[in-house]
């Protein structure tokens, strides 16, 4: 036992040792420049991630419920959303460029702490999970917890003005990949507008609060709607189980046999 005590505090020391480096670097002006232009550029990558993930996860019922409240950003995500490629190509443009000069300057940051022969390997086990963690997973799941605040509160300004910025370069990586596209998969088409179901229920459920509908049509219409998912078998019986009255009966036996049935109408 004290034999595997020793190996384990021995690997751990050589661990803590590997990436040991001098504090004092990080005082220097240069380094402490390289650090805050590291975190401002982890909260960009943060940003494009979570744009894309808010915008797209807005519901059309979102979209006209913000037209409805005269929210300030509407208009601006609206205009965002209707042309949805160039809205990709714009965010996925910006996400890669800060997640390349993130790269680049950690590596500087590690060349700066740690030997050449080390740094390539630290900057790897630093870069990917930060990249992971605080670029892609934590601002992709706080956007799609809430995509409304997010999109009108922290997206549709600034990805606006970012759009604006690069409507050259977005041109080009544009054309290039429809250029591409169309030689793989042939032309692009349109999809159509349609309505999902959960959307339509929800729309019913308003104009029946606002005295549109009565009680009637919505439930004849949550009826319809249900009757897609019923089976034949649960709202008809089989003939070879369905309870018939013969003709030849007297009207005493056919009413203790109809009584019997407990069905409103027998063949």
């Amino acid at each position: 036992m004290e034999q595997i005590l020793y190996h384990f505090v021995q690997y751990w020391q050589s661990v803590a040792s590997y990436f040991a480096f001098d504090i004092a670097l990080l005082s220097q002006t240069d380094m402490i420049i390289r650090l805050i232009l590291q975190a401002c550029l982890l909260a960009c990558s943060a940003f494009f991630s979570s744009s894309e993930t808010a915008l797209f996860s807005l519901s059309r019922l979102d979209l006209q419920q913000l037209r409805r409240e005269r929210n300030p950003s509407s208009e601006t995500i609206h205009e965002l959303l209707d042309q949805p490629r160039r809205l990709i190509i714009s965010i996925l443009t910006g996400n890669e460029l800060v997640n390349i000069a993130s790269a680049v300057n950690m590596a500087t940051i590690v060349v700066m702490l740690y030997e050449p022969e080390k740094a390539f390997v630290i900057n790897m086990l630093i870069m990917i999970p930060l990249l992971l963690l605080l670029g892609e997973v934590t601002p992709k799941t706080m956007a799609v917890a809430n995509p409304v605040r997010y999109s009108t509160r922290i997206v549709a300004k600034p990805l606006w003005l970012w759009i604006r910025l690069i409507t050259p370069v977005q041109w080009a990586v544009r054309g290039i990949a429809d250029r591409i596209t169309t030689l793989v998969v042939g032309e692009t088409k349109t999809a159509d507008n349609i309505l999902q179901v959960d959307e339509f229920l929800t729309l019913v459920e308003q104009v029946s609060e606002e005295g549109v509908l009565d009680a009637t049509e919505r439930a004849l219409i949550h009826n319809l709607l249900a009757a897609n998912e019923t089976e034949i078998v649960e709202v008809m019986t089989p003939r070879t189980k369905m309870a018939f009255l013969n003709v030849d009966m007297d009207v005493p036996e056919m009413i203790e046999k109809f009584i019997a049935i407990e069905h409103p109408r027998v063949p």
